[in-house]
């Protein structure tokens, strides 16, 4: 029954997420981010309303919409990006994984929406796609960084990375700590399967670029562990 379930919800999250995508990349050619945006916005939540993915959000009313931020969740599920690009209210673009952009459909639908390409394997070719990413980010426009840097197989917040708290640090944007909940059991990278549920999204308090100045990139980097840690139930 389960894996029936899980069938039905894959088939229509397919079918929607398709025209979706194309809806993303038709916008991401012909509008600026700020026209299309909120419309996106809208489809990633539909998408997760007709998988009975419920999502309840704490915090949002922190940030200001026309702020850049570097946002820092916790990296759970298939899902995650769902979820962060229908209720982070900012413009927001995300680091990701180069193979995740030969994926097809998704991956032209990230490319052309700017999501940025990172090499798990060159640290040195990561560190300077970043910085030409953070040069040429627009003002008010976000970027998203897991500083787990893959989703965890066990539901527990795993180690932290130092790269995206040395780039946090040389973009000079301050940090919102974020922690997802439920994804683990709506959707783990053990499984195939879907359980509908609750997800709980909760953006933390903004770090401001005077403590992020005050404190090395280790300091950093365990400062924003802990908010992070703090947000997940």
């Amino acid at each position: 029954m389960k894996q029936l379930k899980s069938i039905l919800l894959w088939t229509i999250g397919g079918l929607f997420f398709l025209p979706l995508a194309l809806f993303t990349i038709i916008c991401a050619i012909i509008f600026k981010p700020e026209t299309y945006d909120s419309w996106v916005k809208a489809g990633f939540r539909f998408l997760l309303k007709i998988m009975f993915i419920k999502v309840e959000v704490e915090g949002a009313e922190k940030l200001d919409k026309n702020q850049s931020y570097i946002f820092m969740p916790n990296h759970v599920s298939l899902f995650d990006m769902p979820v962060l690009a229908g209720y982070i209210p900012n413009i927001m673009r995300a680091v990701e994984a180069e193979e995740n952009f030969k994926i097809p459909v998704y991956g032209m639908l990230v490319r052309k929406a700017g999501n940025i390409p990172i090499s798990r394997k060159n640290i040195h070719s990561s560190i300077k796609t970043i910085k030409v990413a953070f040069s040429n980010l627009k003002s008010g426009t976000s970027i998203t960084l897991f500083p787990e840097g893959h989703r965890t197989l066990t539901g527990e917040l795993g180690e932290f990375t130092k790269l995206p708290f040395f780039m946090a640090k040389e973009a000079n944007i301050p940090i919102v700590p974020m922690g997802l909940s439920g994804l683990f059991s709506v959707k783990s990278k053990n499984t195939w399967m879907v359980e509908p549920g609750v997800v709980k999204v909760k953006f933390g308090d903004i770090i401001s670029l005077d403590e992020m100045e005050s404190m090395s990139t280790v300091e950093l980097r365990n400062f924003v562990k802990e908010k992070v840690s703090g947000l997940v139930e």
